[in-house]
């Protein structure tokens, strides 16, 4: 990763999306902390949030939906909330039907298409600043100044941020993988479309010859084939769980090709590649061991303190921690 990631400044329409038409607070396992996070991850940032003083201001870098902010929100102190995220995005139009959620997010000021290297904040105008998975997709030559300058006299960052040999990057790593196999040129997902392609000619015909039909029943045929044979080479556990889980969005349209139109299994497509891109950045930006210690010793001598350490849940490593205080001005 170094400090400056290598996708730094390329579009992020593909997050845009994903903000704009989910109805999740965090990305953080897709789907598993859709309302907010839980476990050890909530209990760690109410310890946090613990150390603040009751009328904090706080500022959440990278904020996607608002997962943190909300926490934050939710926690019995008055927290003063400002999010920004490099995104497009609308947390409030969300959580419609989740009113203590909906009601958190009216009280929290939102930014949207705000990058965390350029801060549009006067100096010292927040106590702390707070990331999940966030600050380590910027370029961190130009954030931790801006996270400095944005910091009064002795306040701290702290993020939790992707760790290149934690459980998430690994599984994602294989995500990558399967993935490619149904959206890169001639995947399954493009196996899919012109299988729905030729079927939506095939309906048309009020009643197919016995050639037609039998050429119907071999492109089927095949199409199952072709799933099978990519199937087969994913040997780990995590793979065939991937495999089954995008097979699930495919076989239903290859069962009622009848009703299945071509544009639906393009915009499934859409949406798988702006998904590997996403997975695919969350690998890029997560922190290796040489890049902690890269980072310490190009940044700390910045702020009083600055510490990067491993956050392990359930004996497996999870994330780094990161909790930079800047330096207390002198009277």
């Amino acid at each position: 990763m170094g400090l400056s990631p290598p996708f730094f400044g390329v579009s992020v329409k593909h997050w845009d999306s994903y903000w704009l038409s989910t109805e999740t607070l965090s990305s953080f396992a897709q789907s598993n902390h859709k309302d907010g996070y839980q476990g050890d991850v909530l209990n760690f940032w109410n310890a946090i949030f613990r150390e603040f003083q009751s009328s904090a201001k706080l500022l959440d870098i990278g904020c996607g939906n608002g997962a943190l902010a909300v926490l934050a929100e939710q926690y019995p102190n008055e927290f003063e909330i400002t999010a920004i995220d490099a995104a497009n995005i609308d947390p409030t139009k969300h959580f419609n039907n989740n009113e203590k959620v909906s009601l958190s997010l009216k009280n929290i000021n939102f930014y949207s298409e705000m990058c965390c290297e350029k801060l549009n904040f006067n100096d010292s105008s927040f106590d702390y600043l707070i990331s999940q998975f966030g600050i380590e997709y910027s370029d961190l030559n130009f954030s931790f100044l801006e996270a400095n300058r944005v910091l009064k006299s002795g306040g701290e960052l702290i993020a939790l941020v992707h760790h290149r040999n934690s459980f998430i990057t690994q599984d994602c790593q294989q995500g990558i993988k399967v993935l490619s196999q149904f959206v890169n040129q001639d995947g399954l997902a493009y196996k899919v479309r012109n299988f729905v392609n030729f079927c939506s000619n095939y309906r048309l015909i009020e009643k197919p010859t016995a050639k037609e039909q039998n050429e119907f029943l071999q492109n089927n045929e095949k199409l199952l084939l072709d799933f099978k044979k990519v199937q087969i080479n994913f040997n780990s556990e995590i793979e065939q769980d991937w495999f089954g889980q995008l097979a699930k969005s495919f076989i239903p349209m290859i069962v009622n090709w009848r009703e299945v139109a071509v544009h639906q299994v393009e915009s499934l497509i859409e949406e798988l590649a702006n998904y590997k891109l996403r997975i695919n950045e969350q690998i890029e930006a997560s922190w290796s061991e040489d890049d902690q210690k890269a980072i310490i010793s190009n940044m700390s001598s910045s702020w009083e303190t600055f510490d990067i350490t491993p956050k392990k849940i359930d004996g497996e490593l999870f994330c780094w921690v990161l909790r930079a205080k800047k330096l207390q001005e002198k009277h």
